[in-house]
């Protein structure tokens, strides 16, 4: 016999949402209205039909109800999303990000489902389609990325066009987030590096440089300004993007190498982006500056790839650089805590992970350990230890706390 159909409403937004369970199974509709006596009166419809009816005749006597509602056009997608009042400000380059992945998404439709042209014909199955060819296309961050754009585009266009045709297919519940992949870009060797730069000029080199030099991401780089660069004190000041919200600037001593290529521009020109083109090109279409530089690496005879589960996986990239960056930094010498403050990394975990040790810091490590095993091969303790060592031993129980106090 089958189980009652019970139901309740929500309120989302100013929109009411019915929620009814049947048979053990839980089912949501938008009422489609702010006014809560026609909510519960849709409502009833609704248990009423589960009741009585089967769930394609469910579906449609509710389209009948909602024939008076135009259905959301897909070309309306991004005018939706842009002008969305819940929508929070943010940079220019993450609307353009945003932009972006909706254009994707309506170009894919287009292709793929060339009959579907509004929100109502986006169902589960084609939402699982596309996010399965995210997951065979990009990284798990950036299909996140992806999956959480759309989501966000399905509630502006709810709470914009109330349709109770229309549910949202990217939620959590439907369509979970992939685990994070955390797999560090490798650093480039000396003889890497110069056959890198080796294959660059003008501008591009430039871009090198200030990667290797200085250990900022790509969209730092490539927009960095003459207003940021002391020429006479030695130092670059950036906001880093990716921790813009604290304003915190990274203080970057201007390496000797990096300094005679930022002075082969004439002081008369150094005003504005320091490469212009990288400059204009980022802004626009950073995808095409990022298959630039995956290029030139090819090139160099470095292999950028390695084989993973579902797809090749980038090892190498502009990012190496960075991490290049802080593994020659240290390995020359440089206290972490100094590095750390330089990449702009708010914990030394982030730029211990950043480290690679190369083999020769690890040899002068080895080296500086005492022979523990061999007694005889330590050294001789100095006089002072001598003495330290006496007086410590004619000292009291309480003198020796205070003294490991003062330690």
């Amino acid at each position: 016999m089958p189980r009652r159909t019970t139901g309740r409403l929500e309120k989302r937004g100013k929109t009411w949402l019915a929620i009814w369970a049947h048979n053990g199974k839980r089912y949501a509709k938008s009422t489609g209205t702010s006014n809560r006596q026609q909510a519960e009166a849709l409502l009833e419809e609704y248990v009423g039909d589960f009741s009585t009816a089967s769930i394609r005749e469910v579906q449609r006597r509710i389209a009948a109800r909602v024939s008076d509602i135009p259905a959301t056009p897909l070309a309306s997608a991004w005018s939706i999303f842009e002008k969305a009042p819940k929508r929070k400000p943010v940079t220019a380059l993450t609307t353009r990000q945003a932009k972006q992945r909706i254009d994707m998404f309506v170009d894919w439709v287009k292709k793929n489902h060339p009959s579907i042209t509004t929100f109502r014909e986006i169902d589960n199955d084609i939402a699982a389609e596309y996010w399965a060819e995210l997951q065979n296309n990009r990284a798990p961050y950036t299909a996140n990325a992806h999956k959480l754009t759309l989501q966000r585009l399905w509630a502006f266009v709810l709470d914009k066009n109330p349709d109770p045709l229309v549910s949202n297919p990217w939620l959590p519940a439907k369509i979970a987030y992939l685990p994070k992949a955390y797999r560090s870009r490798r650093e480039l060797t000396v003889e890497e590096l110069a056959r890198v730069l080796s294959l660059v000029e003008g501008e591009l080199r430039t871009l090198f440089a200030v990667g290797i030099y200085t250990g900022l991401r790509l969209g730092d780089a490539a927009r960095l300004s003459w207003g940021s660069i002391d020429l006479v004190r030695g130092f670059i000041f950036v906001v880093p993007h990716k921790t813009a919200k604290h304003g915190t600037p990274v203080h970057i001593p201007i390496a000797p190498a990096l300094r005679d290529i930022l002075l082969e521009t004439p002081a008369s020109k150094r005003n504005g982006p320091v490469m212009p083109a990288v400059f204009e090109r980022y802004e626009k279409r950073p995808q095409t500056l990022i298959d630039r530089i995956q290029r030139i690496f090819k090139k160099a005879g470095i292999q950028t790839t390695s084989e993973g589960f579902r797809k090749a996986t980038v090892e190498v990239g502009f990012h190496s650089l960075r991490h290049t960056f802080v593994s020659l930094s240290a390995n020359a010498g440089v206290p972490l805590a100094i590095v750390q403050a330089i990449v702009g990394h708010t914990n030394a975990g982030m730029t211990e992970h950043y480290f690679h040790v190369a083999d020769s810091a690890l040899e002068r490590a080895a080296a500086a350990l005492p022979n523990i095993i061999d007694p005889k091969a330590l050294p001789a303790p100095s006089a002072k230890v001598e003495a330290i060592r006496k007086l410590l031993a004619d000292l009291t129980p309480e003198e020796k706390a205070q003294v490991r106090a003062m330690l």
